[in-house]
């Protein structure tokens, strides 16, 4: 296939329609679009087309990453994903123009840019999603604890006692605790692009999930006593559980949005107080000094006494060995400094 043959409608050398022509230059190369990707055709002249292929082949591995970033776009039912798909195309055909005519850098730092806005427009996307799935994870959350402790549900199913009411209403404001978290730190939370739907539906439902449980657990540490009471200001949090009926709701609300809001809150006051829990109660007792032996003191004008032989001080020179041997059998000397 020549270069004059790339046109709008023919068929290209891999039995594929062309669907758009970007750039032709006969009979130099040509960049068109079929339905599946961009392409580019080389040159006639043999030469030149080694050439080229040389330098196209260095920028396939960027060219192979664009195009599976947008085949979603290109191949779906969204007309506005089609038009976004064809807008990148573009860009990618220009840096085909670019390494076509030599300009290798130029091209990979065109094609570069187009995959970094694609992965952005892709994250971008990916954040509305996780924000939709968190909110739709809230909303059934605060719909089952409002079935649960409704007059019907206590009726018909089961009836919870009221002395729970403090712990249904602390699941319910941690969810919204999770979910302001999770709003207000979009930006700087990292959420895959929206290829990865399960992965980031995963982590919002869990998410919430964590700060529902999370404020409940802390209720039951400051019921129990397992924890210290904290304060707010000059207000002790005072939740009483032999007393459910007089609990403030405002002050449950407070403690439980704060655990929900605050990821590691109760992860930390836990390994806190598994800490304090394992350490000894007592410090450490004093090494036990040995007691020391007290010899009577003489009476006037006699001699005291000497220590017992386990209380020397290590002066050897007043013990006498039994092996040892007098000066008068060993054996002469040699040796020393002699005298003139």
């Amino acid at each position: 296939m020549k270069v004059d043959e790339v046109k709008l409608g023919a068929i290209d050398a891999a039995g594929a329609q062309i669907e758009a022509v970007f750039s032709r230059r006969v009979p130099d190369y040509a960049v068109y679009r079929t339905k599946d990707r961009v392409l580019a055709h080389c040159a006639d002249d043999p030469v030149r087309e080694a050439k080229q292929r040389s330098i196209l082949a260095t920028l396939g591995p960027l060219r192979g990453e664009i195009n599976g970033l947008i085949d979603g776009w290109r191949t779906g039912r969204s007309d506005a994903d089609k038009a976004k798909a064809h807008g990148f195309e573009r860009r990618v055909a220009d840096a085909l123009v670019l390494a076509l005519e030599d300009d290798e850098a130029s091209a990979k730092a065109l094609l570069e840019n187009v995959k970094l806005d694609i992965h952005e427009e892709r994250v971008s996307r990916a954040r509305f999603q996780y924000l939709l799935v968190a909110s739709m994870a809230l909303a059934f959350g605060l719909v089952v604890i409002f079935v649960m402790t409704s007059d019907w549900y206590r009726a018909s199913v089961h009836a919870f006692e009221h002395k729970t009411d403090p712990l249904w209403l602390a699941a319910g404001a941690g969810a919204v605790g999770a979910f302001f978290s999770i709003a207000t730190g979009i930006r700087n939370r990292t959420v895959l692009p929206d290829l990865r739907v399960v992965d980031n539906s995963a982590d919002a439902v869990l998410r919430i999930v964590i700060g529902l449980i999370a404020a409940t657990i802390l209720i039951f540490l400051l019921q129990s006593g397992v924890v210290a009471t904290p304060t707010f200001g000059n207000r002790t949090i005072d939740i009483e559980a032999a007393a459910p009926a007089v609990y403030s709701w405002a002050m449950v609300v407070v403690v439980a949005f704060t655990a929900g809001f605050l990821e590691r809150l109760v992860p930390d006051l836990l390994a806190n107080t598994a800490v304090a829990t394992l350490r000894p109660a007592t410090p450490t007792s004093a090494p036990v000094v040995p007691a020391t032996k007290i010899v009577p003191a003489a009476p006037a004008g006699e001699t005291a006494p000497e220590a017992p032989d386990e209380d020397a001080d290590n002066c050897f020179d007043r013990h006498q060995a039994d092996d040892e041997t007098p000066d008068e059998d060993l054996p002469p000397a040699r040796g020393g400094v002699a005298t003139v």
